[in-house]
């Protein structure tokens, strides 16, 4: 009765063992099919980040680059090690460094997200550069802000473009007020 007994226990323990056994093998692959699937994905972000004209950035909490993708030093002319430690204000004209700085306060007090902020940096060479800066708060579970993670577009040939067309506006208004005699405009069609 005993072996009986002793056989019944060896069965029941070898059938747990076994069960246990196939629970981890099941968790292992699951593991690594999410391993796989978190590999592609991330492949697949460098490669969209990397095909996109825009710079995509990452700061942490006081607003220093902890990520910075290459069309960033392309637009400014530094390294990304120039880049990451610095901070956007870093990169701005003292007076717009200023300007931006207060807006960019308010955000982080409220935790808001950044949406078309239009402001001016210096390249390397001293080139101004326009940017339409947007991004979102990181939040870590507490509801903490973390940081930010964003996206700058170069708009310095539209700014250039608008400054233009209000300068020819200013020309044409100068003109208009300053003639002695009347002036008309006619349609082509009479």
């Amino acid at each position: 009765a005993a072996n009986r007994q002793q056989r019944m226990e060896r069965e029941e323990l070898t059938a747990l063992v076994a069960e246990r056994t196939r629970a981890l093998e099941n968790e292992l692959t699951e593991r690594r099919r999410a391993d796989v699937a978190l590999q592609a994905n991330e492949s697949r972000m460098r490669d969209i980040i990397s095909s996109i004209a825009d710079w995509v950035w990452e700061t942490d909490e006081k607003g220093v680059y902890t990520y910075s993708s290459l069309q960033g030093s392309d637009l400014l002319g530094r390294t990304s090690e120039e880049i990451i430690g610095k901070t956007p204000f870093d990169f701005m004209p003292p007076d717009e460094a200023k300007r931006v700085g207060a807006i960019f306060s308010e955000l982080v007090a409220q935790k808001a997200p950044i949406k078309d902020l239009e402001n001016w940096s210096l390249s390397k060479n001293g080139e101004r550069i326009c940017l339409l800066t947007s991004g979102m708060p990181i939040l870590d579970e507490a509801g903490n802000l973390r940081g930010y993670r964003g996206v700058d577009k170069d708009i310095s040939q539209r700014k250039l473009a608008e400054e233009h067309l209000r300068a020819n506006e200013r020309k044409r208004r100068r003109l208009f007020e300053t003639m002695s005699e009347g002036a008309f405009y006619q349609l082509a069609d009479g």
